[in-house]
């Protein structure tokens, strides 16, 4: 089985991530550098070198304590315990997250599974064309006027990038003041090279291209998914190639995907994730070296691209992660 997942795994799959652990015995997580994973994707095939950056993760020991702990967690059948004090769970929302219409979509089933556990739940409204800078205020406008006690934060994809820049704002002391934990899902904390590669100088065919994976969201959708974007390069001179600097009391949880080729399923997905691949192994958007070297934990999940949080069992996830949290963060009575 994979950890966190109650999914078997195929046997050639279970082959490659022997050979993976293999490697991973003569090299340790903070030594698997950008550099390296491309060499080994190089040498051995983007599978063997996205596996190799997985079972890293895993063994790394302090990742490999949280995962352990909250597989014991996810398996449990107590009741949810219940926050003390007035505490929220407000989730910093992913591009396009408003034209998302689906009472399923993410937001809707974390703030359920929050629900139960005593937490107010809250999104922060970040345009889906608001550009960094601008979201960041939002997101310290929005923390400042909280009358909690006690946060959780969870970002998604794009959602990351924003509260990234919202970390480094002047007001950032007084708006993170009562935030106590922070769950990252696949988040653009470094930027993506997709904006590098493909949206700083697109032509008519790749625009025309971009449209076409998009096809029934629209001309505008795609125009202002593309806007909005273009913000989220890659780079040391780009505005989220900075430090990321969270407040030091923050606990931070970082869901990290692992595809194979194989496991990618949507077409502009396989699309992005070749392009990506001459830079490294990667989730569809944010190349795999960059997910490695965050502080706190890293949750693995295998056989998931970026949108990983529409193919687990999301309320499942976000139960155990809770039920973490409370412990790490005393915010339930025993």
């Amino acid at each position: 089985m994979h950890p966190l997942q109650d999914t078997a795994i195929a046997a050639g799959e279970q082959e490659l991530l022997g050979r993976a652990a293999s490697y991973c015995e003569q090299i340790s997580l903070k030594e698997l550098t950008e550099e390296r994973l491309l060499g080994l994707a190089k040498e051995q095939g983007s599978d063997f070198a996205t596996a190799v950056a997985y079972q890293s993760v895993c063994r790394d020991p302090a990742h490999a304590q949280a995962i352990a702990r909250l597989e014991r967690l996810l398996s449990t059948t107590e009741a949810a315990p219940r926050v003390d004090g007035r505490a929220s769970f407000g989730l910093i929302p992913n591009l396009g997250y408003f034209l998302d219409n689906r009472p399923q979509r993410a937001g809707s089933l974390m703030f359920d599974v929050a629900k139960s556990f005593g937490f107010d739940t809250f999104i922060v409204p970040t345009p889906h064309t608001g550009n960094l800078q601008a979201n960041a205020r939002l997101i310290c406008d929005t923390l400042s006027h909280r009358a909690d006690d006690r946060i959780v934060l969870v970002s998604i994809s794009k959602g990351s990038s924003d509260l990234k820049i919202a970390f480094d704002e002047p007001s950032a002391g007084e708006a993170f003041r009562k935030v106590v934990a922070w769950i990252n899902i696949c988040g653009l904390l470094d930027g993506t090279a997709v904006v590098n590669l493909l949206l700083d100088h697109r032509d008519a065919e790749t625009e025309a291209q971009i449209l076409g994976w998009f096809r029934g969201r629209g001309e505008d959708y795609v125009h202002l998914l593309i806007d909005a974007l273009h913000d989220c390069g890659r780079g040391p001179d780009r505005p989220l190639g900075g430090a990321l600097n969270v407040p030091p009391d923050i606990r931070q949880y970082h869901i990290a995907a692992f595809p194979l080729e194989r496991h990618i399923e949507f077409e502009h997905m396989k699309f992005l994730n070749q392009v990506l691949l001459q830079l490294g192994p990667n989730d569809g958007y944010a190349l795999l070296a960059d997910l490695l070297n965050k502080p706190g934990v890293i949750l693995p999940f295998w056989g998931s691209d970026h949108y990983v949080y529409q193919a687990v069992d999301l309320p499942r996830i976000v139960a155990g992660l809770l039920r973490l949290i409370c412990e790490d963060c005393h915010l339930a009575s025993p």
